[in-house]
Protein backbone atom coordinates (compact mmCIF):
# COMPACT_ATOMS: atom_id res chain seq x y z
CA UNK A 1 0.00 0.00 0.00
CA UNK A 2 1.05 3.35 -0.98
CA UNK A 3 2.59 5.53 2.21
CA UNK A 4 3.58 1.98 3.93
CA UNK A 5 7.03 0.47 3.80
CA UNK A 6 6.81 -2.63 2.15
CA UNK A 7 7.09 -5.78 4.36
CA UNK A 8 6.10 -3.50 7.54
CA UNK A 9 2.75 -5.21 7.87
CA UNK A 10 3.36 -9.01 6.17
CA UNK A 11 0.71 -11.26 6.52
CA UNK A 12 -0.13 -14.38 4.28
CA UNK A 13 -3.35 -12.62 3.67
CA UNK A 14 -4.48 -8.63 3.19
CA UNK A 15 -7.81 -6.94 2.11
CA UNK A 16 -7.80 -3.87 0.57
CA UNK A 17 -9.47 -1.33 -1.55
CA UNK A 18 -8.11 1.77 -3.82
CA UNK A 19 -9.61 4.48 -5.08
CA UNK A 20 -7.63 6.70 -7.13
CA UNK A 21 -8.44 9.91 -10.14
CA UNK A 22 -6.41 11.14 -12.52
CA UNK A 23 -6.37 14.25 -14.64
CA UNK A 24 -4.50 14.76 -17.40
CA UNK A 25 -6.05 18.05 -19.30
CA UNK A 26 -2.82 19.20 -21.56
CA UNK A 27 0.77 18.51 -20.39
CA UNK A 28 0.10 18.75 -17.19
CA UNK A 29 -1.97 16.53 -14.74
CA UNK A 30 -2.75 15.45 -11.31
CA UNK A 31 -3.82 12.46 -9.41
CA UNK A 32 -5.63 12.23 -6.05
CA UNK A 33 -5.89 8.56 -4.12
CA UNK A 34 -6.68 6.96 -1.37
CA UNK A 35 -6.72 3.35 0.18
CA UNK A 36 -7.26 1.26 3.13
CA UNK A 37 -6.59 -2.48 4.07
CA UNK A 38 -5.92 -4.84 6.54
CA UNK A 39 -3.17 -7.42 7.48
CA UNK A 40 -5.28 -10.40 8.67
CA UNK A 41 -2.93 -12.62 10.41
CA UNK A 42 -4.24 -15.93 8.74
CA UNK A 43 -6.22 -19.32 9.03
CA UNK A 44 -9.86 -18.79 11.27
CA UNK A 45 -8.63 -15.24 12.82
CA UNK A 46 -10.49 -13.99 9.77
CA UNK A 47 -10.68 -9.91 9.61
CA UNK A 48 -8.97 -10.40 13.67
CA UNK A 49 -6.13 -7.42 14.06
CA UNK A 50 -9.17 -4.69 13.70
CA UNK A 51 -6.59 -2.40 12.91
CA UNK A 52 -7.38 -0.92 9.43
CA UNK A 53 -4.66 1.10 8.20
CA UNK A 54 -5.63 4.07 6.06
CA UNK A 55 -3.15 6.04 3.57
CA UNK A 56 -4.28 8.68 1.23
CA UNK A 57 -2.32 11.55 -0.70
CA UNK A 58 -1.51 13.18 -4.20
CA UNK A 59 1.10 13.95 -7.01
CA UNK A 60 1.73 15.87 -10.11
CA UNK A 61 1.91 14.33 -13.72
CA UNK A 62 3.82 15.70 -16.59
CA UNK A 63 3.53 14.62 -20.08
CA UNK A 64 6.75 13.89 -22.03
CA UNK A 65 5.54 14.16 -25.53
CA UNK A 66 8.90 14.71 -27.29
CA UNK A 67 9.72 11.03 -25.97
CA UNK A 68 6.83 9.07 -26.76
CA UNK A 69 2.80 9.73 -26.41
CA UNK A 70 2.65 7.54 -23.37
CA UNK A 71 5.52 8.52 -21.60
CA UNK A 72 4.65 10.38 -18.36
CA UNK A 73 6.66 11.90 -15.35
CA UNK A 74 5.01 11.81 -12.08
CA UNK A 75 5.88 12.27 -8.08
CA UNK A 76 3.45 11.71 -5.75
CA UNK A 77 3.45 11.58 -1.69
CA UNK A 78 1.34 9.54 0.80
CA UNK A 79 0.13 10.50 4.28
CA UNK A 80 -0.93 7.78 6.88
CA UNK A 81 -1.67 7.82 10.35
CA UNK A 82 1.98 6.92 11.22
CA UNK A 83 4.18 8.30 8.50
CA UNK A 84 4.66 10.58 5.55
CA UNK A 85 6.36 9.43 2.71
Amino acid sequence: MRGYIAGEYFTRYQVTTQSEYRELPKRFGLVVFGRVGEAIPGGQQLYGSQKFLPSGGGGLRFHLKLISSRAVVRTATAVTTEKTF
